[in-house]
């Protein structure tokens, strides 16, 4: 994510195993380490968001289990836990994002339990359950983002991977966008506001970037993007432009690498290897 005129990576799951380190960079080329070891236990797989002036870390998986502890920074050096159980419980692979002053957590999964509930919190240490049961069924690895005053879900999986819109102004009633977009099953995607649209990248093995100027109708801006198949990538808006990180191929290999472009069709690698 971009936060304080930087795009910041934190935490995943390397090669040594899980990590709870943080870097950043101003111009997508050059990275700094901020800390090796945050506060919050080494994880991968949580949800992360900026929010009242500051990072956030949610949930996750770790060495011990699935986690339900809060962590927020303003420095991405020093973290401090808002809460060690918040109110929605373990949660892998959720839905997060930021509308009306308040976060927003949709769905997820701690296996073998999946989960199709709402909750929301203007502080991150007290959740409130807007919803438990909810007709998009439950999913995880799915995308959630503020658009046009409503809360968009696109994709995401459970025994079937999914390609449906379903959008709510409150996150209590749900409506379905399309049944099937073009854009077919996507999960483990990214999706993003970038020039006013709502953009989906990759996602399930694939490597095509649609957009939407209204989470309906959606048009298919590049099916081959140079970054290729893949899944679990990062995508982020930083400088005016789209910035993809890593994931993992259509095969299964772990990616390192950056991409960078200015309007979703033309994508350039900036950084074949990244430094961490």
């Amino acid at each position: 994510f971009v936060y304080n005129n930087a795009m910041w990576v934190i935490g995943g799951v390397g090669a040594s195993g899980y990590l709870n380190d943080a870097w950043y960079s101003t111009d997508g080329i050059n990275w700094t380490q901020a800390t090796a070891s945050a506060a919050f236990s080494p994880r991968t797989l949580q949800s992360s968001v900026v929010y009242n002036n500051a990072m956030w870390v949610i949930g996750g998986d770790t060495v011990s289990g699935f986690k339900t502890d809060v962590w927020s920074s303003t420095d991405g050096v020093n973290w401090t836990q808002v809460t060690s159980a918040a109110g929605f419980g373990v949660r892998t692979y959720a839905g997060l994002t930021v509308m009306n002053n308040a976060f927003w957590l949709v769905g997820g999964s701690a296996y073998p339990n999946d989960y199709s509930d709402v909750w929301t919190s203007s502080d991150g240490a007290t959740w409130t359950q807007v919803s438990n049961s909810n007709v998009f069924g439950m999913r995880f690895g799915h995308q959630l983002v503020a658009f046009n005053g409503e809360l968009w879900l696109t994709g995401g999986t459970t025994s079937l991977s999914r390609n449906d819109v379903w959008h709510s102004a409150d996150g209590a009633t749900w409506n379905q966008a399309d049944q099937g977009p073009d854009m077919g099953e996507r999960p483990l995607q990214q999706d993003v506001l970038f020039n006013g649209e709502l953009w989906s990248i990759a996602g399930g093995g694939t490597a095509d970037v649609w957009h939407s100027t209204d989470g309906l109708n959606w048009t298919l801006a590049t099916v081959a993007p140079g970054f290729g198949g893949r899944e679990q990538q990062q995508v982020a808006v930083f400088d005016n432009k789209l910035w993809l990180y890593g994931g993992r191929s259509a095969s299964g290999v772990t990616l390192n690498d950056l991409w960078e472009s200015n309007d979703g069709v033309t994508w350039t690698q900036a950084v074949a290897d990244m430094p961490f």
